[in-house]
């Protein structure tokens, strides 16, 4: 699946992507009030970008590694679509060649079912 036909709400989500950023690890509490530390990144294919969290410890990932996710599912958060993988999913690092570089992965995120190009920093 492309990050462009990734929808809010969807289950069963699998797709083959490059990290593009690893961002600092957070704790968040959860419905249960558990409080857990996840991992966050921002990966792509050659039609988007989207945010990847990791609600379980599915090793080393970095930046430029390709990853090929299983099982996971999304969400919407503050109008932008998250990309989930937990207990029941998997999330490996594999070599594919075929997945564009970082530089080749245009700057779109997938918003809440559309594409949206991020305002620029002035």
């Amino acid at each position: 699946m492309k990050v462009k036909e990734i929808k809010g709400n969807m289950d069963g989500v699998s797709t083959v992507l490059r990290v593009v950023q690893v961002l600092p690890p957070r704790t968040v509490k959860t419905k249960k009030g558990e409080e857990i530390t996840i991992k966050e990144l921002i990966a792509g294919d050659e039609t988007g970008k989207i945010k990847i969290v990791l609600w379980e410890n599915f090793g080393e990932i970095k930046q430029g590694d390709v990853i090929k996710l299983e099982n996971c599912w999304t969400t919407v958060f503050k109008n932008e679509i998250e990309l989930n993988a937990g207990k029941k999913s998997r999330v490996i690092v594999i070599n594919d060649n075929t997945v564009p570089q970082i530089e080749q992965i245009p700057d779109v995120m997938q918003n809440d079912g559309e594409y949206r190009i991020p305002l620029k920093k002035k």
